[in-house]
This record gives structure tokens, sequence and C-alpha cells, in this order.
């Protein structure tokens, strides 16, 4: 067997663009869509365009605290003016634990457009929670360097 990189990607963006970036480790201490972690938020002005584009990066862990099987991981979204996860953008990360101390760890991808009129600002929010029961809430689970990026096209 051999490494490799599969679909690697570079892109070059001449858009305005605004950043976020959350440092170093956030602990997910939820585990409900209405009332997930925050993980990072950006301020956008909605540009002439009268679109914005929002995407998400970061690394994941969850770990299981089920003594058997479980599927263990978290679930990722971009929420605009609230911190409730949107349902329409959400991903989640899973994979199925054998025993205790499993660990899931993955790189989380999410992104949306939408509509919006010229100057307004809206509030974007990078939020995670655990989907299964079974997720180590206390300590296992966390997001490393989630980042939030707004593209504003003129």
């Amino acid at each position: 067997s051999e490494s490799f990189v599969w679909n690697g990607r570079r892109t070059a963006t001449a858009l305005p663009v605004v950043t976020s970036v959350a440092p170093g480790t956030t602990s997910i201490g939820s585990a409900t869509n209405a009332a997930p972690t925050v993980v990072s938020s950006l301020n956008v002005v909605c540009p002439a365009s009268g679109t914005t584009v929002v995407s998400a990066s970061g690394e994941s862990a969850a770990k299981s605290n089920f003594g058997g099987n479980a599927f263990i991981g978290l679930a990722y979204s971009i929420a605009r003016d609230s911190t409730a996860t949107d349902n329409g953008n959400v991903v989640q990360s899973s994979a199925l634990a054998a025993f205790n101390g499993d660990a899931n760890r993955d790189f989380l991808n999410v992104e949306r457009a939408d509509n919006c009129t010229p100057g307004q600002t809206s509030t974007y929010y990078l939020t995670a929670y655990a989907t299964t029961p079974q997720t180590d809430i206390a300590n296992g689970s966390f997001v490393w360097n989630g980042r939030l990026v707004a593209i504003l096209p003129p």
C-alpha cells in the first residue's frame, strides 16, 4: 500500500473574502441540534450582488464512551443569524465504534450560499453537536481550527 492524496485541489479566489478562525481546540459539549456548540462566528455585510457563499472547514474527533457497538460522530452546520442548527446544510461525520475508547477523526467541510439584501449584516455560526448518546461529551469530542470563510461576489 502507498500513501496518496485523493481529490487534492487548490483554489484561487479574487473576490472579496472575510475569514474567522477558532485556533486550537473547541470542545463540543452539545448533543442537540437545537443548542449546538458554537465553534466560530463571522459577521458578513451583504455585497451589491446580493449573494454570499460561506464555507467552513476544520478537523474533528468524537470518542465513544459506550462499551458495545455504536455509531459515533459529530454533525456540523453553518447557521445564519441563529445558533440553532440550520437543518438545510448539515454534514455528519460518523464511524462504527466497537469498544469503549474508539475515536472518529475526520475533516469537516460544509458550505452554504444565500441571497441577501445589499448592505445588510448577517452573522454566520459554525456549529457542531454530538450525533449519538454514546459520544463522550465530557472530554472526547472537539473541533480543531474551525474556520469560516465568506466569499462576497461584487
